[in-house]
Parts: structure tokens; sequence; C-alpha cells
């Protein structure tokens, strides 16, 4: 992603995710995001419904927030 600010969901299988100078909240597997009544993000948990991957996670600087999930992921934070 570029310099904002990212929601990404890497989802099913394995995924390379790479994630900018901005704000990241990123699940590299599948599960749930909770929103507050302005939009921000207050919870970011996986869930394990057996189709993970092994996941490569890198984020930019900024304020990051990773969930790897299930399977043999690698998270670089900036």
């Amino acid at each position: 992603t570029g310099g904002g600010d990212a929601w990404i969901v890497g989802g099913t299988g394995s995924d390379e995710i790479a994630s900018g100078e901005g704000r990241g909240y990123i699940l590299a597997d599948t599960g749930l995001m909770t929103f507050d009544g302005e939009g921000r993000v207050t919870e970011i948990t996986a869930t394990d419904d057996g189709s993970y991957g092994d996941d490569t996670v890198t984020s930019g600087d900024g304020e990051d927030w990773i969930v790897g999930g299930a399977g043999a992921d690698v998270i670089t934070d900036g």
C-alpha cells in the first residue's frame, strides 16, 4: 500500500502483504475487524477455519496492528 492508512485482510492461502508509511490494520488470515461508531478499529481477531496459509507481512513506519493468525507466518514491523 502507499503512505495512507490501510485496512488489509489477506484471507485464505499464503499471502505476501506489505503496508506503507501510514497506520496499518493487518489481518493476515481470516477473522474479524471490529470498528467503533467513528470508524476506528478497536479489535482484530483471527479465526482458524482451516483455510490459513504461511503468510509474510512487512509493515512500514507508522502505528500498526498486525495479527498473523494460524500457520508459519513471518511478520516484520517497520
